[in-house]
């Protein structure tokens, strides 16, 4: 998750699309793995309250720490 944050905080916006990720992944693991990783990163990511995920737009984004 790690990197999932540290590309989120690079980013001017810091939002990426999650297809960025599984890109990433798919090189590494066969695409159900990638998909099963990428579901989980993001229920502990969610979780911990390192990041949101919109599902519809398929965005990772950085919290709103100001609200």
């Amino acid at each position: 998750m790690s990197s999932i944050v540290h590309t989120l905080q690079e980013k001017a916006d810091g939002s990426m699309r999650s297809d960025f990720f599984l890109g990433i992944w798919d090189d590494y693991f066969p695409t159900e793995e990638a998909e099963r990783q990428l579901a989980t990163a993001v229920d502990w990511g969610r979780y911990a309250e390192l990041f949101e995920y919109d599902a519809a737009q398929g965005l990772l984004t950085l919290p709103d720490l100001e609200a």
